[in-house]
């Protein structure tokens, strides 16, 4: 995210997240050259949240803020194997009513 302050002089920006992380699996990075870095906390894993609508909020000196939604969807990654439930074997007789649910 790169985040500008028009303001002569006012070039410090807080960055917080406002809304839309409630699994706390977000935070905003500044340590670097880039700006402001929305990073992951925590692995993100698709069979737990797809899709996540995360509202970062600037806010300058002068209390003058701004906020953008950022959208994360999270793509499925084959990490579980496939599984059967325990199988019990069942003995189905020739000629027996043909509506049985097997």
């Amino acid at each position: 995210m790169f985040i500008a302050d028009g303001s002569a002089g006012q070039r410090q920006l807080v960055y917080r997240i406002a809304d839309g992380d409630s699994r706390a699996a977000f935070y905003v990075d500044t340590s670097g050259s880039d700006g402001a870095v929305l990073r992951t906390t925590v692995e993100l894993d698709r069979e737990v949240c797809d899709i996540y609508h995360v509202l970062v909020e600037a806010v300058d000196l002068s209390q003058h803020t701004a906020a953008t939604e950022v959208v994360v969807m999270v793509t499925d990654v084959n990490d579980n194997a496939p599984s059967f439930p325990e199988f019990t074997a069942i003995t189905i007789r020739e000629g027996k009513v043909s509506a049985v649910s097997v």
